[in-house]
């Protein structure tokens, strides 16, 4: 099941040209962590990448002392 915000982040880079597959996962040992994975059709269209100003990354910081 896709996490409720992941659509808006992943539909951007997804429309890149050369972007293959971009995919967020939660960890299920810690579901505060995510792990982003990019497959790119190559090297150079990996270092064209850029970022979206619509796109917008959900953060949340760690409680102090963690």
């Amino acid at each position: 099941m896709p996490l409720p915000w992941s659509r808006r982040v992943t539909r951007p880079t997804r429309a890149e040209p050369g972007s293959l597959r971009y995919q967020v996962h939660r960890d299920a040992a810690d579901p505060t962590t995510l792990v982003f994975y990019e497959l790119w059709r190559s090297a150079g269209d990996l270092a064209r990448r850029g970022r979206h100003a619509g796109t917008t990354w959900p953060t949340r910081k760690k409680p102090s002392g963690s």
